[in-house]
């Protein structure tokens, strides 16, 4: 469907490629609220919250279209960005809707938001509606630090509200969306599985952040724990993303860094 889509708006003008975007982003959106018409979102006592800031998903989903029409190209590198990259780890790894059937409106709902979170970025790269520069890529973990933070807000928002118990707020084993309380706590220890990703996901992350008694429930500092592995693995994962959009531009990036460090060990 994304071949079909970039290969339909090929040769289209750049007005109806930019409004196409947009119209898929809002899509997405209206679908992120429908969603509470249908089950297992009816079932639920407080079916409000799954509307909210939730996790890094609905941020974007919420998100994306004012970004879209935004004139921060900091904000467009972050969307285009972790838009692609959310878009592929949700397919690759949709946890989220296992216990769901497979010809279930969740089932659907789901591919189809995440797609929308894939698709729009990927669309605003591919026809040149954004430019994602390498030279603004390190600004783009900042922003994903603030969207965690958002993320964390939501969920003191949402217990100071009582639509969660508040013995639940940072229990990992409850509530941890987007692991903002940690990856070390899962009911019966860490899987075997999950084991290796423990460990490298928080090799930057300093043991004070990790092991403390002012957090309840053995979570890590919600957010702060994150700082070093959102700079060091979203870096590296931008630079991935911008070598696939911009190779060229990246390589004569990198390769100017390079001359310069050359020119400088011989002075």
């Amino acid at each position: 469907m994304t071949y079909l889509i970039n290969k339909w708006l090929a040769n289209k003008s750049e007005r109806f490629v930019y409004k196409t975007i947009f119209v898929i982003l809002i899509i997405g959106l209206s679908i992120h609220f429908i969603k509470i018409l249908f089950p297992p979102y009816t079932e639920m006592e407080h079916f409000w919250k799954k509307i909210t800031f939730e996790n890094i998903c609905a941020v974007s989903i919420l998100t994306f279209p004012l970004i879209y029409l935004s004139k921060s190209k900091t904000l467009k590198d972050y969307m285009a960005i972790f838009g692609v990259i959310s878009g592929i780890v949700s397919f690759l790894l949709p946890i989220v809707i296992l216990d769901h059937k497979v010809f279930s409106f969740e089932f659907f709902r789901f591919y189809l938001v995440h797609f929308v979170i894939f698709l729009a970025p990927y669309l605003m790269i591919k026809n040149n509606v954004h430019e994602i520069s390498i030279s603004r890529v390190s600004r783009v973990p900042i922003v994903l630090l603030g969207v965690l933070t958002i993320i964390f807000i939501n969920e003191l928002v949402i217990t100071a509200a009582g639509w969660v118990p508040y013995e639940e707020l940072f229990d990992p084993s409850k509530r941890n969306p987007s692991i903002i309380y940690g990856l070390g706590s899962l009911p019966g220890g860490v899987p075997d599985s999950l084991k290796s990703l423990t460990v490298i996901f928080t090799a930057f992350t300093p043991k004070f952040l990790m092991n403390t008694t002012l957090i309840p429930n053995g979570s890590y500092v919600p957010v702060l724990w994150m700082i070093g592995p959102v700079f060091i693995y979203g870096i590296l994962a931008s630079v991935l993303v911008l070598f696939y959009f911009e190779p060229e531009s990246t390589k004569a990036y990198f390769k100017k860094i390079l001359n310069k460090n050359e020119v400088y060990s011989k002075e």
